[in-house]
């Protein structure tokens, strides 16, 4: 209730921001030099050529994984909140000549936004945005609904592990503990493992899987 709250007040539309504009180059500029290409094949080897594929990033941050999947031949919806992270994933496309080759359309706004463009995908991409989505079970539904029949997501989400559980501040527990318990989400807290489980196991997905290390959670969810 209290992030739904925030994103009615706070509207990238007009100017918001929650990216500096330093953070996001920064940011930006890692993932780009980590950018594991390798990624891509097990992706296909999961759902197929992704060529023609409908595709959503969903938080799609600096556009890393966009460009990847886009190059492979996917039709791909970059969508995020922050226009800091849009206008570098631009420039980065220009500098790579591949601004008007691939085909990726831009979408600005809250990642509950995206049900307005009124589309259903192939492939949907959640990499390490699911803290920031307004309420879990909505997301979880939004992400079933928005796939047609046969297609997949892809979520990787943080988890109770990121950081270290020992020195996790006390407020992000408590932030966890009130959305996992009571429903409240406040802030941007990790979702624990069996938590984000429990939420997807409410839809009506035919097939999940999903594995885990230190930090994350791995899900491929299939309608």
């Amino acid at each position: 209730m209290i992030n739904r709250i925030h994103a009615q007040l706070y509207r990238p539309e007009n100017g918001w921001d929650p990216i500096p504009r330093d953070y996001a180059e920064t940011y930006a500029q890692a993932e780009w030099d980590q950018l594991d290409h390798t990624w891509i094949e097990q992706v296909e080897s999961r759902v197929g050529p992704l060529k023609g594929k409908h595709v959503l990033d969903l938080g799609a941050g600096p556009g890393s994984w966009s460009y990847l999947m886009a190059s492979r031949g996917a039709r791909v919806i970059w969508h995020d909140v922050s226009a800091n992270y849009l206008t570098f994933f631009r420039e980065r496309l220009t500098e790579l000549d591949a601004e008007h080759k691939l085909d990726i359309t831009f979408s600005l706004g809250y990642m509950e936004d995206v049900v307005h463009r009124g589309e259903k995908y192939d492939l949907i991409l959640s990499r390490l945005s699911w803290s920031y989505c307004q309420d879990d079970f909505r997301f979880a539904e939004m992400i079933r609904s928005l796939l047609v029949e046969g297609g997949a997501a892809y979520v990787i989400a943080n988890h109770e592990g990121f950081p270290n559980r020992k020195t996790l501040p006390v407020r992000a527990r408590v932030f966890r503990w009130c959305n996992e318990v009571l429903g409240v989400k406040i802030g941007h807290p990790f979702p624990s493992k069996r938590h984000l489980q429990r939420v997807i196991a409410s839809q009506p997905f035919s097939q999940t899987e999903f594995e885990f290390d230190d930090e994350c959670t791995y899900a491929w969810l299939f309608a």
